[in-house]
């Protein structure tokens, strides 16, 4: 998952449903948005998994991003270099 167009410095994580399920990243490095946050995890349980989006000063603030996702078999181009878990 990760946020494009984002109007500012952000923070994202998820969390899974499993103990030990959680990831985060700030600057995902993409070339379109180099300080957008980039989370890739293998989810390993199902359920429910919350994303949450912060901004990087942690104050209260509003602004629009678009948020994309996508499910991906194991060992697909999309998941090379996982984010590695908290």
């Amino acid at each position: 998952m990760n946020l494009v167009n984002a109007g500012l410095l952000a923070g994202a994580a998820v969390v899974g449903p499993a103990p030990g399920d959680r990831w985060r990243n700030d600057d995902g490095g993409e070339t379109v948005c180099p300080t957008c946050p980039v989370v890739k995890f293998v989810a390993q349980k199902s359920g429910f998994y919350t994303v949450i989006v912060t901004p990087k000063t942690g104050q209260p603030t509003s602004s629009s991003f678009r948020f994309r996702y996508g499910q991906y078999n194991n060992g697909n181009i999309n998941c090379q270099n996982p984010t590695p878990k908290l």
